[in-house]
This record gives structure tokens, C-alpha cells and sequence, in this order.
């Protein structure tokens, strides 16, 4: 067990943050059950010489130490960092920097499934990590000893891992792909795949005024529970996004098929205002349905898993079904790939995108 201060104390906090590190590891943990926005808990950060747990509910003058998560001169390492990023937005209510992602960096390095922290230190290192605590509740006061014990092991080892890591990179000639991916996914473009709710299976089954309708539908529903402060789901689950985009008209009767009453009398004319609207917009739009792409979609996953695996790259990362889908509909939009496929996946897979795309739509004109 590593040695760790608990900081729930102005004085300890500011003896704490009065030495701004040039490196530091960190891990949140928040609760979030009746919010939209994430419940901050705790901040775990470990500058190599020492490792404190700052305890988020206290009264502590927090932005003191936000420059260690905006300045570019500082190295921040995280694992699986998209929760922690919300997390850090709500403590600081600002944006943050680059974050180190060893979850990704991982992907660059070996085929299948993206790694949990705990799985990654067991094989790196041979220790194994209790994650009993991983959910508990950490908004209760005072925190046991378990609990803070827990909080601390969880960053012990991410100085050691990014090291590994950034090595194997750098050797493999990686290095440049990972951090491309990286600013990708910590800054995505306004029409990156990121950004659409649901999986290539779902989106390939609608029609193009079904994809323009369920992005309105996610959208407004973002807005509208981030102003109430309220899970997106008690707005509408994502099962009632996808019926509802599936559906051939939004009348009354069809509401009733997927709404509640109560839903229905709430967002009845909001939702077939939105509905019209992504009719309009399909009617502007010659993109191919999704659904007509599934073949061609499948097929050169099918070739990019292929790669990944004899690369010994994460199939998810070069090629997701998700991506490949939205990079095909630019293609056949603009005859060109999109900016977010980013220069590594275009020089692996790129040639293979676009004679998908090719063949697909020559297959599309030979049909009509």
C-alpha cells in the first residue's frame, strides 16, 4: 500500500499544490444517479513523490491547482479518461488540457478488446488490484479506510504504465498514431461518429430521415436534460430515440405506440417540430440510406480486423463498424474522407475506404 495523504483541509491542500509538478497521474470518482451532470467525489493525483486524495466535498480553494490541468507544459496521464474529463469540467468549470489516455495507448499496442485499468497493471506488472470499492458510495462522509486505500491504488502504478507504454510506442513507430488519435478523441470535429448516439447495428437499420431525426432527437435531448440537471434517459431512453427514428410518421397514435402518456403530452409538439425538420433535411441530402450500406460496411470491417490483428492493433481503434459507416457516407457526400479519419487510419485503411465506397455506388447506379 502506498503512502497517501486524505486532503479535506485548506492547509493541507495548500501545502499539497504548492509545488506545481512537471508530471502527475490522477483518477476521479464521482456519483451521478438523479443528475445529468457528474457528482465530483474525489481527485486521486500522484506526482511521483507523493500521492494525495483531495476530498471534492470539502471546502478547499480547488482552483489553486487548476493550471496543473491546463497548462500544455505538463504531462497529465489518466486511464480511460472520458468520465474524468466531465469530471474535471464540473470541478474547475472550465476546459482542460491534453490527457495521456494508457487505455489507448494500450490500443496502439496490442489486438482486441480495449484493456481495464486493473486487467493492464495485472499483465504489466503482475500486481492484482482489489476493485471490490470501484462502486461504492463514494459520496457518503466520512470515507472508510477501505475506500481511501482503494482510491490510492487505483493511480500507484499509472507513472510506471504510461512509461511502458510510451516506450513501446515510440520503438514501434506508434507514437504519432496514438497522439493523432488522441486529440481526436479529446477534441472532436463537429461531425465525428463520436457525437452520434448508438452503434453501426442501430444506425444502419434507419433510412436517411431516420439518422437526420434521431441526431435532432439526441441533440434536443442533451439541451434539455442538461437544463434540468436530469439523467438524459428520464427525458427519453435510448431504446425510445431509436423506435422513434425507425417510425414512417410521428401522428398521435404512433407517439402512443412508444411514449408514455406523460411523455407524449410533454413533448408532442417539440418532437414532431423535429421530426419535419429531418424530413426536410433528408429530402436535401443524396446520401444513401445506412441501411443499404450494412454489406459493405460489414465486409471492410471484416478486412480491417484482418489488419488490426495481424498489426497487432485494437480492431476498435483502426476500424470500428461505427466509424467506417460515417466515413463511407462522407465519401459518397464529398468524394473525400472525412478530417477526423486522421492521417494514420488514412494511409492504413484509407485505400480500402474508399474502393468500398466506389464499388458500393457503382453496385447503387447499376441497380437503378
Amino acid at each position: 500500500m502506498p503512502n497517501y495523504a486524505f486532503i479535506d483541509s485548506e492547509s493541507v491542500f495548500r501545502d499539497f499544490v504548492d509545488e506545481t509538478p512537471r508530471t502527475f497521474s490522477f483518477d476521479t470518482e464521482f456519483t451521478r444517479k438523479k443528475t445529468f451532470k457528474p457528482i465530483p467525489e474525489l481527485l486521486q493525483i500522484d506526482t511521483g513523490e507523493r500521492i494525495g486524495i483531495i476530498d471534492l466535498r470539502a471546502n478547499l480553494p480547488i482552483d489553486q491547482m487548476k493550471h496543473w490541468f491546463q497548462d500544455d507544459d505538463i504531462v497529465r496521464i489518466a486511464h480511460s479518461i472520458s468520465n474524468d474529463i466531465e469530471v474535471l469540467n464540473e470541478v474547475f468549470q472550465d476546459d482542460v488540457g491534453v490527457i495521456e489516455d494508457t487505455q489507448l495507448a494500450l490500443a496502439f499496442l496490442h489486438s482486441g478488446q480495449m484493456q481495464s485499468y486493473a486487467k493492464l497493471v495485472q499483465h504489466q506488472f503482475d500486481v492484482k488490484l482489489d476493485k471490490s470499492m470501484q462502486r461504492s458510495e463514494w459520496h457518503a462522509r466520512p470515507l472508510s479506510r477501505k475506500q481511501l486505500d482503494y482510491a490510492a491504488l487505483d493511480i500507484a502504478h499509472l507513472h510506471e504504465l504510461w512509461d511502458v507504454l510510451a516506450k513501446q510506442l515510440r520503438d514501434t513507430g506508434r507514437l504519432e498514431w496514438y497522439l493523432e488519435e488522441r486529440n481526436r478523441l479529446q477534441s472532436p470535429e463537429a461531425d465525428d461518429p463520436s457525437w452520434v448516439v448508438g452503434n453501426a447495428r442501430r444506425l444502419m437499420q434507419l433510412s436517411e430521415r431516420g439518422l437526420q431525426f434521431l441526431k435532432s432527437l439526441e441533440s434536443w435531448r442533451t439541451k434539455r436534460a442538461e437544463s434540468m440537471d436530469i439523467p438524459k434517459n428520464w427525458i427519453l431512453s435510448r431504446d425510445q430515440l431509436f423506435q422513434l427514428a425507425n417510425e414512417r410518421s410521428l401522428k398521435d397514435h404512433t407517439l402512443r405506440k412508444v411514449l408514455s402518456s406523460r411523455q407524449v403530452d410533454r413533448h408532442r409538439r417539440k418532437l414532431q417540430e423535429l421530426y419535419r425538420q429531418a424530413q426536410g433535411a433528408a429530402k436535401r441530402s443524396e446520401l444513401t440510406p445506412p441501411k443499404r450500406l450494412r454489406k459493405t460496411v460489414q465486409a471492410l470491417g471484416e478486412q480491417c480486423n484482418a489488419l488490426a490483428n495481424e498489426m497487432n492493433l485494437s480492431e476498435e481503434v483502426l476500424g470500428s463498424n461505427k466509424d467506417l459507416l460515417f466515413a463511407i457516407r462522407t465519401y459518397l457526400s464529398d468524394g473525400e474522407l472525412p478530417s477526423w479519419f486522421g492521417r494514420w487510419r488514412t494511409e492504413l485503411i484509407g485505400e480500402a475506404t474508399r474502393s468500398a465506397a466506389d464499388k458500393f455506388a457503382r453496385e447503387v447506379a447499376i441497380a437503378k
